[in-house]
């Protein structure tokens, strides 16, 4: 995944194929797979961040966060059906089900506190339209956000869910341009 035209990719950060393995320190409730996956992506931005690959975001508040997944919570919905139909049901559950967790928890447990959306559709597809709303967000002159985690998640046929983050930030102004033609001038002098 490459960055949206105006942004950069200040850190990336992924599951690995056995499922989240950062976020598990995390101390959450009842949560979706596809929860666990996002939110293990985008800790392992934060932790390259960290690490001094790319220009730290000192303000979580303005963080903001794009989830694009197809799926978001169906397995713990179809699960909660299930177990409403059989009587017996945690009341978590009914929080974990939410789609909108799949973006919220990771702003919980991070401190992000930007603008955050959730785009229900395949990743392929909803990765441009993410990508043109994470431009706005970081663009213009009174910008929305100082920071994008935008993050793609999937369900591989193995049943886990993956998940890329890319931490996008602004992209530097273009340096000005110097109005001296460097073909018509030598050490300060005017060529003929």
């Amino acid at each position: 995944m490459t960055a949206p035209a105006g942004c950069v990719v200040a850190a990336r950060g992924a599951t690995g194929p056995d499922g989240p393995v950062r976020a598990r320190t995390v101390r959450t409730g009842a949560m979706d797979p596809a929860c666990w996956a996002v939110l293990d992506a985008v800790g392992a931005a934060l932790e390259e961040l960290a690490g001094g690959a790319g220009p730290a975001v000192p303000d979580g508040s303005r963080v903001g966060v794009i989830v694009v997944s197809e799926e978001a919570t169906a397995q713990t919905l179809h699960r909660l059906v299930a177990e409403t139909a059989s009587g017996g049901f945690s009341p978590r559950q009914f929080v974990a089900a939410s789609p909108g967790t799949v973006v919220g928890t990771s702003c919980s447990a991070y401190g992000l506190g930007g603008p955050s959306l959730l785009l229900t559709m395949p990743p392929g597809r909803g990765r441009p339209v993410a990508a043109e709303l994470a431009r706005q967000w970081l663009g213009g002159r009174r910008p929305r956000a100082s920071a994008v985690a935008l993050v793609l998640c999937r369900r591989v046929p193995a049943g886990h869910h993956l998940a890329e983050c890319l931490w996008l930030v602004p992209a530097p102004p273009p340096s000005p341009q110097s109005t001296e033609d460097p073909d018509r001038s030598v050490h300060g002098e005017e060529r003929p």
